[in-house]
């Protein structure tokens, strides 16, 4: 797949650290649902609370307009997290598997 380089999933260990810090660097985080399932996307607020962005289908993409401290996670139907991602200086592609 070409384009922006894919982003790394977060470390089990950082997760419950996980909330935004400022709103300094902006960035783009094009997501791609891989999963054969609808996904939820929520952004972590600063308050390390989720936020609803977004639902992929199938197949579907969507870039976010985020910040370089400000995470994110992926959740199945059920709500159960998927994975969780932190966005690169430069655009780049956070893949759900």
């Amino acid at each position: 797949m070409s384009g922006p380089p894919e982003v790394p999933l977060v470390a089990e260990s950082d997760r419950l650290r996980l909330r935004s810090i400022h709103s300094e660097q902006p960035t783009d985080l094009e997501f791609v649902n891989e999963r054969s399932e609808r996904v939820h996307l929520y952004w972590i607020n600063f308050k390390a609370r989720r936020m609803h962005y977004a639902d992929l289908d199938p197949g579907d993409r969507a870039v976010m307009h985020t910040y370089l401290t400000h995470p994110w996670v992926a959740c199945d139907s059920a709500d159960r997290r998927i994975a969780f991602f932190l966005p690169a200086p430069a655009p780049s592609r956070a893949v759900i598997r």
